[in-house]
């Protein structure tokens, strides 16, 4: 049988080998940046001198295959989520699979990270398949290793996750509130303004500087009626799912494995789930949503038609007005604010109740949008990107707040400003996460007044407190997994804790398929 001697070629794969794993154990530990040598330098020390040592083993067979190659996919794929989003949210990555990219943003680093991380993936596997093949050791190692390196892995931890939870009695939608699409007014009908201030969460104020930063939004909270405590639950952490969660009153659950799950070929989004474009529409509503992107990313276009906005798109439009004057998302948002102005000044011509959902970008990650009004305009807060980002969005908030009440055409209106979501991976991220982290909502009208109200709550609770502003009266003063903030009931982050309640919303397939499916579909 022919002996295996070690040569210069095992040795330069034990040493990439070796320090591929130092940076994967930095990554993991944390640790600072340059760590990853000292630990590919040990690690490489003793791989050789292993090597050495069982260089005569022999080989039985060639052209073995690495089982921890799949792994170390999901590895590596891990790290480039988090290096570009942050913490990896399965739900988030379901969900945006299922509905495809149509109209993502194309930045180029979402591409060199990608390649990056795929480099590196393709130097672990061809070093290891190579070492596989020459000694035994590392052909055991390998076997031994896959599964507990898949395991760690945030998908095994959702999947073992879903498989427990499968088998407990589903809670959620016990606790969802069914809302009447014709429950009637018992007020005058209210205009309605809702500003979604991309990322714009509220922890930035506690950030060095940040009271400067977040200086419009304070000002804009101090106009009504701040919530403080607005957790995100899971499945509410981006983009169109605090949209969702603010006006339909539910997490957005991906489709995972119902049948007819392909996203372009259902015919309703959220069929079992009424919202508040829904109720509003039944009451001689307007419904208009401005946004400076293509609403056909994340299935904003299929949420808009299927619940009775309508279908007036302003990308293409203002595209067309200002040139070369994009971001990799779209419109920037002096540019929005402005077609949003527009669109206020034609719904009050129409004389009829209007809902106007407005969805800024400036404060998107990983370093913002600043518009170049701001760049002109504004002193920056801070010489990090994002964080001047936030400033300009802010201030284009107030700013249209502030016109709209110029032009008298706040009169009878209730205005609610929230962050969707709290931001992906920053610069600052590490400071953020030394805070509580929370969303930013704040009401603002007649008869709203202002204060603070500190309270535990989530994101599906704006739905609620929306409604009875407006004069809806409704059942235990709930709708879908939401409580209005305006009462005294506690909140489901308040009942269970933000930890359990997440966990109940992760793995509830109950739930998915209550919202997800009409009731042909669901009998």
């Amino acid at each position: 049988m022919k002996k295996n001697k070690i040569n210069i070629v095992d040795i330069i794969f034990a040493v990439i080998i070796s320090f591929l794993v130092g940076d994967i154990a930095r990554k993991i530990s944390e640790l600072p940046r340059y760590a990853w040598v000292n630990i590919g330098i040990v690690c490489a020390i003793f791989l050789i001198c292993l090597l050495i040592y069982l260089g005569k083993n022999p080989v039985t067979k060639k052209h073995k295959f690495a089982f921890s190659i799949f792994p170390l996919f999901v590895v590596y794929f891990c790290f480039w989520y988090q290096k570009l989003f942050g913490d990896v949210d399965v739900g988030a990555l379901m969900f945006h699979f299922e509905a495809g990219l149509e109209g993502a943003a194309t930045e180029a680093a979402l591409f060199r990270e990608a390649s990056r991380y795929f480099l590196l993936f393709v130097l672990m596997s061809v070093s290891l398949v190579y070492l596989i093949n020459r000694f035994r050791v590392i052909e055991i190692a390998d076997r031994l290793l896959a599964l507990p390196i898949f395991l760690v892995t945030p998908f095994a931890t959702h999947l073992m996750g879903t498989l427990y939870y499968s088998q407990h009695h589903s809670v959620m939608p016990a606790l969802f509130q069914d809302v009447d699409r014709n429950i009637a007014l018992s007020a005058p009908p209210k205009n309605v303004i809702l500003i979604y201030a991309e990322s714009g969460e509220r922890t930035y104020q506690h950030l060095e500087n940040g009271k400067a930063v977040y200086a419009p939004m304070i000002d804009i909270a101090g106009q009504g009626m701040e919530i403080v405590g607005v957790e995100q639950v899971t499945n509410t952490g981006w983009t169109v799912a605090g949209l969702i969660a603010s006006q339909c009153g539910t997490s957005l659950q991906p489709i995972g494995l119902l049948s007819e799950n392909n996203f372009a070929q259902r015919k309703e989004f959220l069929p079992g789930v009424t919202c508040l474009s829904d109720v509003l529409a039944a009451n001689g509503y307007t419904n208009e949503f401005v946004y400076g992107g293509d609403l056909a990313f994340a299935g904003t276009d299929k949420f808009m038609s299927q619940h009775n906005y309508n279908k007036s798109d302003i990308y293409p439009v203002h595209r067309d007005k200002v040139g070369d004057y994009l971001n990799s998302w779209g419109l920037y948002d002096d540019t929005l604010f402005g077609a949003a102005l527009e669109k206020t000044h034609e719904l009050h011509k129409n004389e009829k109740p209007f809902l106007l959902t407005v969805l800024t970008i400036g404060g998107h990650s990983s370093k913002g949008y600043p518009s170049q009004s701001c760049k002109s305009d504004l002193v920056p807060a801070s010489d990090k990107s994002i964080l001047f980002s936030v400033q300009c969005m802010g201030h284009h908030i107030k700013q249209f707040i502030g016109e709209l009440e110029k032009a008298n055409l706040l009169d009878n209106t209730l205005v609610v400003v929230m962050s969707d979501h709290l931001v992906m991976q920053t610069e600052v991220t590490s400071q953020l996460k030394k805070h509580n982290r929370l969303n930013f909502l704040a009401f603002i009208g007649d008869g709203v007044g202002v204060s603070v109200k500190n309270k535990q709550a989530a994101t599906f609770d704006t739905y609620p407190t929306i409604l009875e502003l407006l004069g809806f009266n409704l059942p235990e003063r709930r709708a879908g997994l939401g409580v209005s903030l305006l009462s005294d009931q506690p909140t489901l982050v308040e009942q269970f804790g933000i930890g359990q309640l997440n966990s109940m919303i992760k793995y509830d397939r109950a739930l998915t398929k209550k919202i997800w499916l009409s009731n042909n579909e669901g009998s």
